[in-house]
């Protein structure tokens, strides 16, 4: 898959709210089928952030150590954004409530 823009993950996030709800069991699903699988992309994504290789990493294949920074940036990405929708409509819930 491409990139997304700010709006697209989003977006996407709201999508998986709506099926969802703030339940977290799926999210991995979710996250992993965003995660880049081609080199280019990994590649073009990875760029972005500034991450140094630590012990774990040491003998992995640079595209596996890559990937998986990727995934685990957009997971957590994803939670926060989640966690903030969530809030969010729970604040407007509150509102009609009142």
């Amino acid at each position: 898959m491409n990139k997304m823009n700010f709006l697209e993950f989003k977006n996407y996030v709201e999508e998986y709210y709506n099926e969802n709800g703030n339940d977290e069991d799926n999210i991995h699903e979710w996250v992993d089928s965003i995660t880049p699988q081609h080199f280019g992309d990994i590649s073009n994504q990875f760029e972005e952030f500034n991450y140094e290789i630590t012990e774990e990493d040491v003998g992995l294949e640079i595209w596996k150590v890559m990937t998986r920074t990727i995934y685990y940036q957009l997971y957590e990405k994803f939670v926060q954004e989640l966690q903030e929708l969530s809030d969010r409509i729970g604040e407007e819930d509150d509102e009609e409530w009142a």
